[in-house]
C-alpha cells in the first residue's frame, strides 16, 4: 500500500497563491519535476526518473503553447492541465513508494503538484472571465 500524503486541497492552494504567487508558474514547476528526475537518475531509480522526465516534458509543451486566445483553446488548455495535475499526482506517489513519505523528494514533488494545481485554478479564473466577464462580450 502506497503511504498516505495529506491531499492538495483549496486550502493548500490558496495559501500558495496568497503567500507565494511568484512561485505559481509552470517554469517553476518544470525545474522541481526536472530536478526529481535528476535525482532519481543518480540513485538508480530509472523508472522514477523516466516518469519524472516526461511529465517535464508534457511541462514544456504547455509552457511553449500560445496563450490561449478563445474559447476552445482556453477549455483545451485546462483540460491538458487536468490531466498533467494527474500526473503529478501519480508521480508524487511514486515519489513516497521509491524514497519515503518525509523524504526531501516527496516533498518537492508535492511542491511541484501543489504548483501546477495552483496553474490550474489561475487558468480556469481566467477562463471564467473569458466566458464572463467584459472580454466575453
Amino acid at each position: 500500500m502506497p503511504p498516505r500524503l495529506l491531499p492538495i486541497d483549496t486550502e493548500t492552494v490558496a495559501r500558495r497563491l496568497e503567500l507565494n504567487p511568484g512561485t505559481v508558474t509552470l517554469a517553476a514547476a518544470k525545474v522541481i519535476i526536472n530536478s526529481l528526475g535528476l535525482d532519481a537518475e543518480a540513485d538508480g531509480h530509472s523508472g522514477l526518473a523516466t516518469e519524472a522526465f516526461e511529465l517535464a516534458i508534457e511541462v514544456q509543451a504547455i509552457t511553449d503553447a500560445p496563450e490561449p486566445g478563445g474559447l476552445v483553446a482556453s477549455a483545451r488548455m485546462i483540460q491538458d492541465m487536468d490531466d498533467i495535475v494527474l500526473k503529478a499526482n501519480e508521480l508524487r506517489t511514486t515519489t513516497a513508494g521509491t524514497y519515503d513519505r518525509y523524504d526531501k523528494h516527496t516533498v518537492q514533488a508535492t511542491e511541484a503538484l501543489e504548483i501546477l494545481t495552483a496553474v490550474v485554478v489561475k487558468l480556469e479564473a481566467a477562463d471564467f472571465e473569458l466566458r464572463t466577464g467584459t472580454r466575453a462580450a
